[in-house]
């Protein structure tokens, strides 16, 4: 009965434990990547932004440009608030079921 992962208490609920770690395994590394992604993505656009140029001017100075690239940029600050969401509900032992 050692052997048993919760202890004597907890068995015959090695499903939902298995669940319940799995959810949580899944809530902290698709944000995380989530939020590495879009990293990359404000990274490297930014940097081509700059590099790239058009009638002699870098594109980064274009109007429509700039918007999306705002836009990229906000939805990564949204990402990482979600991810922060997450880890906070995991630290705190929460769940919705």
């Amino acid at each position: 009965m050692s052997s048993i992962l919760g202890g004597q208490e907890r068995c015959g609920f090695g499903w939902n434990m298995f669940v319940e770690c799995l959810a949580e395994g899944r809530g902290v590394s698709l944000p995380a990547g989530s939020i590495g992604a879009a990293r990359s993505v404000v990274a490297g656009v930014g940097a081509y932004s700059r590099v790239r140029k058009q009638f002699r001017v870098p594109i980064a100075e274009f109007g429509g440009i700039q918007e999306a690239m705002a836009k990229a940029g906000s939805d990564g600050l949204i990402t990482i608030a979600g991810g922060d969401v997450m880890n906070a509900i995991v630290d705190n032992h929460e769940h919705q079921w």
